[in-house]
């Protein structure tokens, strides 16, 4: 009866956020479903799509194409009804719950109904479950893999070897990294034998095998290089990746924190080492609040995991799996360190002292309903968007939610090498979505008509000034901030196969802020503008946290025709760009307030 209470209240929770609609990379399994319903199976691994502005195929990714396969099946089968397809994912969700209490169960853990019910609450992850990626089924097809090893090394049976062998292939298909995982697990237990393991390893050198040969996804081994990765294994990004971690680790943990931890003096020097490192970050202080709470509890968890707890194979799976994140993922959320956070939870279950279930639950299912709220606001506001339908042609740059939207308009992806487009096409410049730069060719040719900003709700899963990203770590470390600012914006463009005559003029300067193509400026800049019909200079900041904070403004001087000379005092405008009037306009420039502190801007025309 606990179970199916526990069950309810997972799915009802969840369900009051699945009007969530599509966002980061659940476009993805749409495209897949694309890709699906146009191709042959064996040419689906080998069709061309528009990612970040690159041609890809499905097989520049981490996976199989498993995941892409069930998601179109239930796609198909309940018609693209989104509650039903939010529901199969609460559904999921739940069995996490369910199997990881028969492990606990298993493990004669106390209280394994409650312990299992935190776990599968916990803010580090729950907000995955609103989602329509199958991250879930990536944690639950390991768990599975737990469960019937431990089951077949603790009871025998040749049925838990087959289901061993068949959650364990399902799991890899969702994840390579889990092949080398599962070796380990086997390999360090000391109740499998080595007849076992040979014939284990001939298995999955035969599924690796029949993958490539069947073009199932990526290579497993070359798959480490997947598409994100600037470099090979990343290594110019390990100390961001080690900081995003223990931050990650720290959000899994604070729920679990109790009066007993407040005792050891290495909290307090965690504590300070945060605050010091978060203070010289300079995001504010709600946000250095936030990351000095998080990165001291994770480097208070590393601590106790490494001097409190014996030496054993799950401590050394712990670290092995971190490592392999850290070295070999181009970035670390939450999703990626599924497996580390079940290990470690084990650990602290089987050595530590478990967490206060009360407290616990009260605090991860706050945490979880605040920044699902702030998802559902921020993915919600993507259908609000203006994408006028015309005869024109409609091109834009953008991925996640913004490019769900915009297709359904029938617009198509900017690829970053594109130069010529059709005249008079419209183009769409998203700010937080836009994952590259076009060419200064490009920008050239395109007259701004309209900008746009949607959703500013102060806690945000995603904020690009002040450094974070529940999905994704491109903006920053901290998994959710604190701000003002405006997560969805966009510009729409004409382009002019002539080109726009002040940007042709400046090309040499002509660069983006935010989704704004302007012509980047400095203090002792003189401007000419040429007429070309547009009413109104516009003056945007760069989106940084340095410049809202120390930029006392600009002075913007404005040299009439008739020789007249108007000073205009600008500052820094959270909301919109700063326009100034053209009206017998022949020269502008630039001069600091009082000091020239971070005054980054530059100036575009409309």
């Amino acid at each position: 009866m606990k179970n199916f209470i526990s069950i309810l209240f997972i799915i009802i929770f969840l369900a009051l956020f699945s009007s969530r609609f599509i966002n980061y990379d659940d476009t993805i399994f749409f495209l897949g479903k694309k890709i699906l319903h146009s191709n042959n199976f064996k040419d689906i691994a080998k069709t061309k799509l528009v990612f970040h502005g690159f041609e890809v195929t499905p097989k520049d990714g981490t996976h199989s194409l498993l995941p892409y396969i069930i998601f179109d099946f239930f796609n198909r089968t309940f018609k693209s009804n989104i509650f039903i397809l939010h529901l199969i994912n609460y559904f999921i969700t739940s069995l996490i719950f369910f199997i990881f209490f028969l492990y606990l169960k298993h493990l004669k853990v106390s209280n394994p109904e409650l312990f299992s019910l935190i776990f599968t609450i916990s803010p580090a992850f729950f907000v995955y479950s609103n989602s329509f990626m199958f991250d879930n089924l990536y944690l639950f097809s390991f768990l599975l893999t737990l469960f019937f090893l431990k089951k077949f090394e603790d009871d025998g049976g040749k049925i838990y070897f087959f289901l061993f062998l068949f959650s364990s292939i399902f799991s890899i298909l969702f994840s390579f990294i889990n092949l080398f995982l599962i070796f380990f697990i086997l390999f360090s237990s000391k109740k499998i034998d080595k007849k076992f393991l040979y014939i284990f390893f001939i298995f999955f050198l035969l599924s690796i095998y029949f993958i490539k040969l069947l073009d199932l996804g990526p290579d497993p081994l070359t798959s480490v290089r997947w598409f994100g990765s600037e470099k090979f294994l990343n290594y110019h990004k390990i100390f961001k990746k080690i900081l995003s971690a223990l931050i990650w680790y720290g959000l899994f943990f604070l729920p679990f924190f109790s009066k007993r931890e407040l005792k050891n003096p290495i909290l307090y020097l965690s504590l300070t080492i945060s605050f010091i490192f978060f203070l010289l970050n300079g995001k504010g202080f709600l946000n250095t609040l936030l990351g000095t709470i998080l990165l001291s509890s994770g480097l208070f968890t590393f601590y106790r995991i490494s001097f409190e707890m014996p030496d054993d194979s799950q401590k050394n799976l712990f670290f092995l799996f971190t490592l392999t994140i850290i070295f070999l993922s181009p970035m670390i959320v939450g999703r990626y360190l599924y497996i580390g956070f079940l290990i470690s939870y084990l650990l602290f279950l089987s050595y530590g002292n478990g967490p206060y279930i009360l407290t616990s639950f009260i605090i991860s299912i706050l945490l979880s309903a605040t920044l699902l709220y702030s998802e559902l606001l921020h993915t919600n506001s993507y259908k609000r968007l203006n994408f006028e339908q015309t005869e024109k042609s409609f091109y834009f740059a953008g991925e996640w939610g913004y490019r769900f939207n915009a297709e359904r308009f029938h617009s198509k992806p900017l690829k970053k090498n594109d130069i010529l487009l059709p005249d008079s096409s419209i183009v769409y410049l998203s700010n937080l979505e836009r994952m590259f730069e076009p060419e200064k060719i490009f920008l050239i040719h395109l007259k701004p008509i309209k900008s746009e900003s949607l959703f500013s709700f102060m806690i945000k899963t995603i904020s690009k000034i002040y450094g974070s990203g529940y999905y994704t770590d491109l903006y920053g470390i901290l998994p959710f901030s604190f701000g003002k600012d405006f997560t969805v914006s966009y510009t729409s463009y004409l382009y002019d196969k002539n080109g726009n005559k002040n940007f042709i003029r400046y090309k040499e300067k002509i660069g983006m802020i935010g989704s704004d193509v302007v012509i980047i400026c400095n203090l002792n800049d003189t401007i000419y503008p040429v007429d070309d019909g547009s009413k109104y200079l516009t003056l945007k900041f760069f989106e940084d946290l340095k410049v809202r904070k120390y930029s006392d403004g600009v002075l913007v001087k404005i040299n009439k025709k008739d020789k007249k000379q108007d000073i205009i005092l600008k500052k820094v405008n959270d909301t919109s760009p700063i326009k100034i009037s053209l009206k017998d306009v022949e020269f502008i420039s630039f001069e600091k307030n009082k000091n020239p502190n971070f005054d980054w801007f530059g100036i575009s025309f409309q």
